[in-house]
């Protein structure tokens, strides 16, 4: 069996990085792309990315934003800034909107992958998989040697052995390639963010698989996009100035957009 697809992630309403991501998936040929979640949340265009979303994606997860939206969990359990970002976004997504987002499935299995948002049987707690024991242990029953999840909004492949031992955990901070037989390990890939990232970097994120047999080649990409204009966009007319600023990583770059946004 042979494919070739995208695999993208918590867009967060982030309509720059959505841009950004699905024109350099374009460029590269890629026709097939899976969202696993959290299109919603954060950003100031929740609605624009849907439609984007649902034009663009094969197949697209619900994810713990969107769970909030239809009040499938209590958005109290998140933090403040979750909070007060499910309140807007619920103001800012039409019925239609919120009715196909509460259709959305869980998980996935194509190709021979499995594909989540979080932790598979977690939905009520959404935890985040910071280390490669948390991977192991929240995946432990999957089948699959090979998963995609998001989530943490941090890019990272983790190879493990079917003996448990962790061979490889890679927290990619530019593009990164790695090659896996799949008979002999079981590959764990976050593509990281594509509009809101939580490492050191503001850039955006993306996984692309090419699977032949049983060979799994996996491409991470980071690119630019429009930062300033969705940090402004955020601050002035979204979720205010605490999410822009969450936005930006590099405290450089998050001065220095402040402080044009003060003077503008």
């Amino acid at each position: 069996m042979s494919a070739c697809f995208a695999v993208i992630s918590d867009i967060h309403g982030n309509l720059e990085g959505l841009q950004a991501v699905l024109s350099s998936i374009e460029k590269q040929g890629i026709s097939e792309i899976i969202c696993i979640g959290d299109v919603v949340g954060y950003g100031a265009d929740p609605e624009l990315c849907w439609i984007l979303a649902k034009k663009n994606c094969a197949k697209i997860l619900k994810g713990n934003h969107e769970a909030m939206l239809v009040g499938d969990i209590d958005s109290s359990k998140c933090s403040k800034l979750g909070q007060q970002s499910a309140l807007w976004t619920k103001a800012h997504v039409s019925t239609n909107t919120q009715q196909e987002l509460e259709k959305l499935p869980m998980s996935l299995n194509r190709y021979g992958a499995d594909f989540f948002h979080a932790a598979p049987e977690d939905y009520g707690i959404w935890r985040y998989l910071n280390h490669a024991s948390e991977i192991i242990e929240a995946f432990g029953q999957v089948k699959a040697p090979l998963v995609f999840y998001g989530h943490t909004h941090r890019p990272r492949i983790t190879l493990v052995g079917y003996d448990g031992i962790v061979k490889q955990d890679i927290l990619p901070q530019k593009k990164q390639h790695i090659t896996v037989e799949l008979d002999k390990w079981r590959c764990y890939v976050n593509p990281g963010s594509v509009g809101q990232q939580r490492d050191s970097h503001t850039d955006a994120s993306y996984a692309i698989c090419n699977l032949e047999d049983r060979i799994a080649r996996i491409t991470m990409i980071r690119i630019p996009y429009r930062r300033l204009t969705s940090y402004r966009k955020i601050k002035c007319y979204g979720c205010g100035e605490e999410a822009a600023a969450y936005l930006i990583r590099e405290k450089v770059r998050r001065d220095w957009f402040e402080l044009i946004s003060h003077w503008r």
